[in-house]
């Protein structure tokens, strides 16, 4: 038998890296009743009849509360929905992510003020993935908070996964002119909103189905192209000189049919991809873009089985393991939300719980130390 001692009392034996007990023991403690309810729940495998008590204290977690005190701003009278990031859209995703409890009736008025916006309902009746980001992150928020059974959120779920269909992929604007063909940062969105739809359904599993070939034919970060930096210097010259030669009304269209001629130059069928290098900042919770961390989780809750092309994200998560088994928190929406979550560069419980969860689920080598 091979033992080494690692920093900070982490044991590998044989290979297998062992992570104290100590840590689950923090994930557990009373300051942040989520993550301890969760942990309790999906680490320990504790029953749910005998966490009645922890899932009644969830709402007392201080952030819930901080975002609670602020909704007459942003679910009453203010028509800025989507205002990054303390519009009423994204407290409905924070809440979601930060698994609070959506029998709170102020948690449900809030939800009920979202379902009923008119703006939301004409998004979704256009069956556009142009939104997919924001229709799967709200979708997705409604759904961890009671809503995964009502009809409505129901009908926004299948609405992206036909819109999955049909597009074969996202297919944003933001990416019209990209090497890249579909927008790949916001598939582990659309793959968890996918995942809470709550029944067998075709069309949720050929769009579930695309989402997880697309992630995983990209090593689930891999998607950068190789001449992607080179693509934009050169797109950049071309439209300033598009600009110069073409009248205003003119100028987008000029731009595209030049462009996209001249854009099959820089790709490079069948060559490997670069990683998306800030993928590799973990962060919670995270705004329309993902990680690595995200992206692994997405395929966990989509119920998707070990893939050899998990390694290098696999790898990645395990690499980000601090000496005393810690994860950091290394990218925070601290003064851009109503409230601050955890401290930026220090040890996250949130981090940490997900790390663990995704690495017990894919990695063979990690094991949690018995008490």
């Amino acid at each position: 038998m091979k033992i080494a001692r690692l920093k900070n009392g982490i044991r590998q034996v044989d290979g297998i890296v062992s992570i104290p007990s100590e840590v689950v023991d923090w994930l557990c403690q009373r300051d942040n009743p989520p993550v301890r309810y969760l942990t309790m729940k999906n680490i320990l495998m504790m029953p749910e009849e005998n966490l009645v008590e922890e899932r009644s204290k969830l709402n007392s977690y201080p952030a819930i509360q901080g975002i609670l005190r602020k909704r007459d701003i942003f679910w009453k009278s203010d028509t800025r929905l989507y205002r990054k990031y303390k519009g009423g859209y994204w407290q409905i995703i924070f809440l979601g992510d930060l698994n609070a409890d959506g029998g709170e009736p102020a948690i449900r008025d809030g939800c009920e003020y979202i379902l009923n916006d008119q703006t939301w309902q004409e998004a979704l009746a256009k069956e556009s993935t142009g939104w997919a980001c924001l229709m799967a992150n709200i979708s997705r928020g409604l759904a961890n908070l009671g809503y995964n059974l009502d009809i409505r959120v129901k009908g926004i779920i299948e609405n992206i996964g036909r819109s999955i269909i049909r597009h074969e992929g996202i297919d944003c604007r933001d990416v019209e002119f990209s090497l890249v063909p579909k927008c790949h940062l916001a598939l582990p969105k659309v793959l968890m909103a996918l995942a809470k739809y709550p029944e067998a359904n075709p069309i949720i599993e050929r769009a579930k189905d695309i989402c997880v070939r697309q992630l995983l034919d990209k090593r689930v970060y891999f998607y950068v192209p190789k001449l992607q930096k080179e693509w934009i210097d050169y797109k950049k010259s071309r439209e300033r000189k598009i600009r110069r030669a073409s009248l205003q009304s003119e100028t987008r269209s000029a731009i595209a049919e030049a462009l996209l001629k001249e854009r099959e130059k820089f790709r490079r069928p069948g060559e490997d991809n670069n990683p998306k290098d800030i993928w590799l900042r973990f962060g919670f919770p995270l705004d329309y873009n993902s990680d690595v961390l995200e992206a692994m989780r997405s395929l966990l809750e989509a119920n998707i089985e070990y893939d050899p092309r998990m390694d290098d994200a696999i790898n990645a998560i395990r690499g980000k393991m601090k000496p005393d088994g810690r994860w950091n928190l290394e990218f925070s929406l601290n003064n851009k939300m109503w409230v601050e979550i955890e401290e930026k560069g220090k040890p996250s419980k949130w981090i940490t719980y997900y790390a663990l969860l995704i690495l017990l689920k894919y990695d063979q080598r990690v094991r949690v130390a018995c008490s």
